[in-house]
């Protein structure tokens, strides 16, 4: 139960965890025809990307923004050691690799929600 009594010095201490992430903005840069042999694997070859990082504890989600639209573009939120190791990951992302996608890395500060429990079991 909330405690809407309490300052706001002990909500600061004691509901505001403050955990450092990182979204990265997946814009796209070019079409990926996914009918092509080359195109099949390098869509196949960034899904594997993903899971492997999923394993890693370092991807707390991914996925496409309006999907069903031609843009294609989305957002992954990764946890990560630091923003160099961030940058690392979005950049050798099969898709920004390859020309296909541009990755933009963002700090991103959580503070509330229910991923704050998920986050701070992966991190402990």
């Amino acid at each position: 139960m909330i405690d809407r009594e309490m300052s706001l010095e002990n909500l600061f201490r004691t509901r505001h965890p403050e955990h450092e992430l990182y979204v990265v903005f997946l814009r796209v840069q070019k079409h990926l025809d996914r009918a092509s042999l080359a195109g099949a694997e390098l869509l196949r070859q960034h899904f594997l990307y993903w899971w492997e990082l999923e394993e890693q504890g370092k991807l707390l989600g991914a996925g496409p923004f309006d999907l069903g639209t031609p843009d294609e573009s989305g957002m992954a939120i990764l946890i990560a050691g630091s923003f160099d190791e961030a940058q690392e990951l979005a950049v050798n992302e099969p898709l920004h690799k390859g020309g296909w996608r541009r990755n933009e890395v963002h700090r991103w500060q959580l503070n509330e929600g229910l991923a704050v429990a998920l986050v701070e079991r992966l991190l402990s």
